[in-house]
């Protein structure tokens, strides 16, 4: 299924028009349920059409998931059966026609009819009705968002403001403008060497045994925090986003003992650099002389994150959006279901 195909989906004017095209539809043969396709027959699995023998609704299936429904009482319920694709929004919009947009944005389906801008997420339906050629939303939202509190994020910082401090200091003194990428852009990179790397973060023998690799995957649940939001990148349990979290910030930490800390900060802050890198591989053999290069203002920017998210119930402000705008979602998976 793609976009050639779901641009053969029919678009229904209203419920006269889609039980007209269910009515004249036949059933595919052989099929136990009265599958009837909305498109060609041969993506009769993709794209269907149904009647509610209840309601006497008319629904354009998508896959197993009624996505439209045009009500006999004039209203077009819209839902996203917590699919927030493209495919689901093409097919949406070539179901219900002009007059409505719809468009994805951080997992949700932002459906925009008139002067309405609503959020779908799953398990969420927009109930619509034709008022002349134009769709006006009949169940209007009011939407919630969150926002960064800067006086909050510098006290929550100001817990850590020793690493900081040696974290402005280690990338003022080590980073370099480097030309890096496709388009040779400059960069302020750190290099480090693989010993450095392995004296801090250890190794792990790669591939044959032949080679040695960092090993990441400890630290990697510092970001993985679970929160309110679907996401099925998300590997860590709450209990590996807690360890992960404390042990870092065991790391951190502004009173711990002066003869560790200096080396607890330094393996902090290569955490912080190699954090999402991948192959940092040296073979036995060179004695570890490879140097691998770093942005330094990732590592910043995922310094701040291990913090606000850790902290969002101290840092983030939820407020009303503005009537006409949808929320960026941006901070929502940060917070957690007892901070909402």
């Amino acid at each position: 299924m793609g976009y050639q195909t779901v641009k053969k989906v029919p678009t229904f004017r209203d419920y006269n028009e889609a039980k007209q095209w269910w009515e004249r539809t036949k059933p595919i043969r052989g099929r136990s349920n009265d599958l009837r396709p909305l498109a060609e027959r041969r993506y009769a699995d993709c794209y269907s059409i149904r009647k509610d023998l209840d309601t006497n609704a008319i629904e354009c299936v998508l896959y197993n998931t009624a996505v439209v429904t045009f009500m006999p009482d004039g209203e077009v319920h819209i839902r996203n059966g917590g699919w927030a694709t493209a495919s689901t929004h093409m097919f949406i919009q070539e179901t219900v026609g002009t007059g409505v947009s719809v468009r994805g944005q951080r997992g949700k389906t932002i459906v925009t009819s008139g002067g309405s801008v609503v959020s779908l997420g799953q398990g969420e339906v927009l109930r619509l009705r034709k008022n002349g050629s134009k769709y006006e939303v009949i169940n209007e939202q009011t939407h919630h968002d969150y926002k960064i509190n800067r006086t909050a994020t510098n006290i929550v910082r100001g817990r850590y403001k020793d690493f900081y401090d040696y974290f402005k200091g280690f990338v003022k003194l080590r980073a370099e403008e480097t030309i890096t990428g496709y388009y040779s852009q400059t960069q302020m990179m750190i290099t480090c060497t693989f010993t450095e790397l392995a004296d801090q973060l250890g190794t792990e023998d790669y591939w044959d045994d032949s080679y040695l690799t960092i090993p990441t995957s400890k630290w990697t649940a510092i970001l993985e925090k679970p929160g309110t939001t679907n996401s099925s990148y998300r590997k860590a349990t709450q209990g590996e986003y807690e360890q992960a979290v404390n042990a870092f910030f065991d790391l951190i930490r502004s009173d711990q003992p002066e003869e560790t800390k200096h080396t607890n900060f330094h393996k902090a802050a290569l955490v912080l650099l190699t954090y999402g890198q991948r192959n940092m591989i040296e073979k036995k053999a060179d004695g570890q002389i490879r140097s691998f290069t770093f942005p330094a203002s990732s590592a910043k920017t995922t310094l701040d994150t291990v913090l606000y998210k850790w902290f969002a119930n101290e840092v983030l402000e939820r407020f009303e959006v503005p009537k006409g705008k949808v929320p960026s979602n941006k901070y929502t998976s940060w917070v957690t279901q007892e901070n909402t």
